[in-house]
């Protein structure tokens, strides 16, 4: 038996007491990036994806404010700013106003996005971005949050990658947090391979629920910001367990995962492969049937090694150690009447989604150094039972 579970840690300055991070909700079948072609005169002729193309569904940015005191995510209770390749110019800003303006559409900046001389026609902000507010988090814990809907075509103004700022009030505190777009120039390798997750129960879902609910992966093989169409193509599909790869799972481009496909917590790996080349992309799928759990046996101290709170929120000068175990959830207490022993897998990630250690040991300490340095890193802990 295989049991996974998955941790997130995060860095704040010493002092902080808040931490901001831009949420994003990708387009079904699409990423983060939009692609173009230029003329001869330089100008830009065509972008694609169109993200208001794609049956509604569109690029969102939404701020993340965290508590490290609470716990808790927290909504803006001021001025909301959304700037784009600047964190503080007043030029660059694209959408400012209170909560009750993004809800009303009137946040949303008068202002030219491009010039005709950047590309075919000339835009306004209005045709390239619009604002509203979305629910993060459920029942009490659920609030309202701010959005930046990316709606036509960024490139024209600029052919470098953009970043988008959203600066939130929070009490005394002022947050900004930073989400990008990828710009590239159309050429004949860009590819890319892109993974939506839809529950049985509907809507976009990476969570499974009960015992009777699946979760359907599907996957695309992008070029350029575009599908590359499967029928007569050559296009092949393989899926697999991260950590598990001598094990096929499906070969077409959609996968149903059952709840017993996922202990606790599962990374799916998708390889499409297409003109002799192999593409891949990961997507997460959370359990929360499964009989047996991992504890993570989180522990932070300080620079005096001192424990300090636990949230997952560490000063650069804190240090995490995980000791896993295995618990049963109905008792809360180790398994009983197992047999064998479980061994221990920790494989640490930066912000960026690349692997920067894989360890086999009965405790990981990551140091607060090493999350800054990666801009926020991933802990998946594994649990290996060879007996059961």
């Amino acid at each position: 038996m295989k049991l996974s579970a998955v941790d997130q840690l995060v860095v704040v300055s010493d002092g902080d007491s808040y931490a901001a991070s831009m949420g994003i909700t990708y387009p079904v079948n699409g990423g983060n990036a939009q692609y173009f072609l230029e003329d001869g005169d330089g100008k830009v002729t065509e972008v694609s994806p169109v993200f208001a193309d794609e049956n509604g569904r569109r690029l969102i940015f939404f701020p993340q404010l965290f508590s490290a005191a609470e716990s808790k995510y927290l909504a803006a209770d001021g001025l909301i700013t959304f700037r784009f390749n600047s964190r503080t110019s007043d030029e660059a800003i694209i959408a400012q106003g209170t909560m009750a303006q993004f809800s009303n559409g009137t946040a949303l900046r008068s202002g030219t996005w491009n010039t005709a001389a950047q590309g075919a026609t000339a835009q306004t902000y209005a045709q390239v971005f619009k604002t509203g507010v979305m629910t993060l988090g459920e029942g009490a814990n659920a609030i309202q949050v701010p959005i930046l809907q990316i709606i036509g075509q960024l490139a024209y103004r600029t052919k470098n990658d953009i970043a988008f700022f959203c600066t939130c009030q929070v009490g005394d505190a002022e947050l900004t947090c930073k989400g990008d777009v990828e710009i590239r120039s159309k050429t004949a390798d860009n590819y890319k391979v892109v993974i939506s997750a839809t529950s049985s129960a509907g809507g976009n879902d990476q969570v499974i629920n009960t015992r009777s609910e699946t979760i359907t992966l599907a996957a695309s093989l992008l070029h350029n910001g575009t599908a590359v169409s499967v029928a007569g193509n050559g296009v092949t599909f393989r899926w697999y367990k991260f950590g598990d790869s001598s094990t096929t799972l499906g070969t077409q481009a959609t996968l149903s995962v059952t709840e017993a496909m996922v202990d606790g917590v599962a990374e799916f790996v998708c390889e499409v492969t297409y003109n002799g080349s192999t593409y891949s992309a990961t997507i997460t799928i959370n359990d929360i049937q499964d009989q047996y759990m991992i504890e993570k046996g989180r522990v932070t101290k300080d620079s005096s090694n001192n424990t300090v709170e636990n949230t997952g929120i560490l000063k650069p000068s804190y240090s995490v150690t995980y000791t896993p175990s295995v618990i049963d959830k109905v008792t809360g207490a180790a398994p009983s009447g197992l047999p064998g022993t479980w061994s221990y897998t920790f494989v640490v990630k930066n912000a960026a989604g690349s692997v920067i250690s894989t360890t086999q040991a009965a405790t990981l300490t990551v140091t607060g150094t090493t999350v800054k340095s990666a801009g926020g890193v991933t802990v998946l802990i594994t649990a290996e039972n060879s007996s059961i």
